[in-house]
C-alpha cells in the first residue's frame, strides 16, 4: 500500500530539528560584559528519545551554549522534553545552531536593559586569543576580535548603522535593522578518512579526501 500525502500532512507527521527554549538569569556590568548566566534549557524532543537526552545534556549545555562569548560564570541546566507530538532529531548543524540563537538572546536582552547597541555587547564579550570555553577548550588562536573587525571593515557596517539610525529616526512605523552575528563552531580533526592522490599526464596533482570543505581548502591541485 502506498500513501501519497499532501506535503503539508507530510511535513506535520514527521519530526525536524529540537525546538529549544532558556530560561535564564544573566548578570551584566553597565557597559555590557555578560559576567554571569543561569538558567535551564528544554529541548522538545517529541514522542521518543532518539538522541535527544544525549545531545541536550552532552552538547547543549557543555560544548555549545555558550557560542562565541566570554562568560565567565555559568549554572546551567538541561531538560529533554517528551511531548505527544513526532520525534524530532538530528538536522545539519545540530546543537550549535539552536544554542547560538538561545545565546544571542541572552545578548540582545543584556543590551535592552544597559541602553547598548547590540553590537558592541557582542563585541565586548568575545572570545579572545588564549582564553577556555565552556567545554573546556583552550582557543589559543582565536579570531574571532579580528574577524569581525574584517567584516565590519569590509561591509561598511559603520556607514550601514548611521544609514539605519538616520532612518529610524525619521520613520514612525517602519523600522530597519542591521547586526553581525559571529559564530563558533566546533571541529573535530577525524581520523581514518579515505583520500585519492592523482597526478595528470601534465604532471599536476590532484588531491581528492572525504573531508568536509568549509574553505579551508581540502581539494588542492598543485
Amino acid at each position: 500500500c502506498v500513501i501519497a500525502l499532501p506535503l503539508n500532512d507530510n511535513m506535520a507527521m514527521l519530526g525536524s530539528r529540537r525546538p529549544h527554549r532558556l530560561d535564564y538569569t544573566v548578570g551584566a556590568a553597565a557597559d555590557g560584559t555578560i559576567l554571569a548566566v543561569t538558567g535551564t534549557v528544554y529541548a522538545i524532543q517529541g514522542c521518543n528519545a532518539d538522541l535527544g537526552g544525549m545531545l541536550t545534556e552532552a552538547l547543549d549545555l557543555s560544548e555549545a551554549i555558550d557560542g562565541p562569548y566570554r562568560i565567565a560564570n555559568w549554572s546551567i541546566d538541561g531538560h529533554c522534553c517528551r511531548t505527544d507530538t513526532p520525534a524530532n532529531t538530528f538536522c545539519r548543524g545540530p546543537v550549535w545552531l539552536p544554542a547560538h540563537l538561545l545565546i544571542e538572546g541572552v545578548i540582545e536582552s543584556v543590551a535592552a536593559h544597559c541602553n547598548l547597541d547590540a553590537h558592541d555587547v557582542r563585541l565586548r564579550n568575545l572570545y579572545r586569543p588564549g582564553d577556555v570555553a565552556l567545554g573546556r577548550q583552550l582557543l589559543p588562536h582565536c579570531t574571532l576580535p579580528s574577524l569581525v573587525a574584517e567584516v565590519c571593515h569590509r561591509t561598511g557596517y559603520d556607514t550601514l548603522r548611521a544609514n539605519v539610525e538616520h532612518f529610524n529616526a525619521r520613520s514612525r512605523y517602519v523600522k530597519q535593522g542591521l547586526a553581525i552575528s559571529p559564530f563558533r563552531y566546533g571541529m573535530g580533526s577525524g581520523a581514518g578518512y579515505a583520500a585519492m592522490v592523482s597526478i595528470r599526464d601534465d604532471g599536476s596533482v590532484v588531491v581528492s579526501q572525504s573531508g568536509c570543505e568549509i574553505g579551508q581548502g581540502l581539494y588542492v591541485k598543485q
